[in-house]
């Protein structure tokens, strides 16, 4: 994007504009990264139109963004016109806009009332509101795409960028990056309102506010929410960004989980430990307080081996296993849920009953409730899998992501002592293959009575596997 700009600018007098595109989720900064582009170009602020198309009434009012336009050319200046939200409808047309640039896009013309007229050179970027993507844009090449003439538009195009945001995206476990995108506008911010708090090129900023700032798990309306946070800080006058320069908690949890960026302030130097859910679906209710007292023990063995962190739970919140050992996890101070869903919400919470009905069916409905709650009241974060071909398949998936993506897995099962063939085994043998530390607490699968062990007095026994300080298989 730079370098056509950068080269665009040696022409003398183009007659013709450059047209780019800049695609991103709302509040992903698509603006900011422009207008840093063109403060490195050194374009003028004075030469720089904002129009947003989703604000226009109709197509007439072009006439007036283009005469602005027109009006800093024949001043010598050249125009930076930043089109937000191109690709929404205009008079209730399909990407309706996108005709009335074709002429100016190719020729550098206008019409007015009947009129062609020269409109001159300049660099137009184009800001998408609905798709999140290039590749989402020029996806699709059907009846309505050729009547908006979408191809013509996209072939006038000569480069585009694609913001992926201050959020992770898709997601924050396979999105590694978003908190150096975070870094580099909150950087930006601190220099528009608190540049006093800068020393020798570094801000000072207390640890638990810069925590806080660049690791929560997501901002409601991205960019803009970081921007709202720091505006409504009382920074005047400091000479340091601390906790007390906050915001008030109604204020934070406008933009933030203020439960989640609270917490984040207070962890100092401790790291996120990832820990991954896996188990049968149905346990032995007589078993149920023995597992328990397995899953304290093991939750405890794991904070004594990594001491100074704290805990983000993944978890497919399948009725057993999965919700027991999350109830227990996130007792724990600051401990995050990541729900790691193998369906659609409202496919899978099926999974758990067929209605909310409790006088049709009491205990689905019971499950169907609490799975909303875990959902709407503890998940930060709700990744669903992508689609597969099979309802046991997406199951693999889901296991396998968490396999793949926690640091510690804790198992709920009963070893395969008897088969090997389980969605749990696979997913174990998953994580043993990847050398993932194991907490493995015995349990039966008793939804296959035949596969129910005998051996009933290992119940809530632990082996650990793959921990440095405990010989892999041995009951404790």
């Amino acid at each position: 994007m730079k370098n056509a700009m950068q080269d665009y600018l040696r022409l003398k007098s183009p007659d013709t504009p450059l047209c780019v595109a800049v695609f991103g989720p709302p509040g992903a900064g698509k603006s900011f990264v422009v207008n840093e582009i063109a403060k490195g170009l050194g374009i003028d602020k004075s030469a720089q139109l904002t129009f947003n198309l989703s604000q226009f009434e109709s197509p007439d009012e072009l006439q007036s963004a283009f005469h602005q336009i027109r009006d800093l050319n024949l001043q010598g200046k050249m125009p930076l016109v930043f089109w937000d939200e191109f690709d929404n409808p205009c008079a209730g047309r399909y990407l309706g806009w996108l005709r009335y640039f074709l002429a100016p896009m190719q020729d550098g013309e206008f019409t007015d009332h009947g009129t062609s007229r020269p409109l001159g050179g300049g660099i137009y970027v184009f800001a998408g509101a609905t798709r999140y993507s290039f590749a989402d844009f020029q996806q699709g090449d059907n009846k309505d795409d050729r009547a908006a003439k979408k191809p013509d538009f996209i072939s006038r195009l000569s480069a585009y960028i694609n913001i992926r945001g201050i959020n992770g995206n898709p997601n924050t476990v396979e999105d590694r990056l978003y908190m150096i995108r975070r870094a580099f506008i909150l950087r930006q911010y601190l220099k528009i309102y608190a540049p006093q708090i800068r020393s020798e090129q570094q801000f000072v900023i207390e640890t638990g506010v810069l925590d806080a700032l660049l690791k929560i798990n997501k901002y409601y309306h991205g960019a803009r929410s970081m921007d709202n946070l720091l505006k409504m800080s009382n920074l005047a006058d400091k000479r340091k960004f601390e906790l007390s320069s906050l915001p008030p908690n109604d204020i934070i949890g406008m933009h933030v989980n203020v439960k989640e960026f609270n917490a984040l302030t207070t962890m100092g130097d401790r790291r996120t430990l990832r820990i991954g859910i896996t188990g049968y679906h149905n346990l032995n209710p007589e078993q149920i307080g023995t597992i328990e007292q397995g899953i304290d023990e093991a939750i405890g063995f794991i904070e004594e081996q990594y001491a100074d962190h704290y805990l983000t739970v993944f978890s497919s919140l399948a009725a057993g296993a999965d919700r027991l050992v999350a109830r227990h996890l996130l007792n724990r101070e600051a401990a995050r849920l990541i729900a790691i869903l193998p369906l659609p919400v409202e496919d899978y919470i099926n999974d758990f009953g067929p209605t909310d009905d409790f006088r049709i069916d009491g205990q689905g409905a019971e499950l169907r409730k609490e799975f909303n709650y875990w959902l709407s009241r503890k998940a930060i974060e709700i990744i669903t899998m992508p689609v597969s071909p099979t309802r046991k398949a997406a199951y693999f998936k889901a296991g396998y992501f968490i396999a793949e993506n926690s640091d510690v897995i804790i198992a709920i099962w009963n070893g395969s002592e008897r088969g090997g063939n389980s969605i749990t085994d696979q997913i174990v043998a998953r994580a043993e293959l990847l050398n993932k530390p194991i907490c493995h607490v015995w349990a039966d699968n008793f939804e296959i009575p035949d596969m129910q062990s005998d051996v009933a007095d290992k119940c809530g026994l632990i082996r650990y596997m793959n921990f440095e300080s405990n010989t892999p298989g041995q009951w404790k």
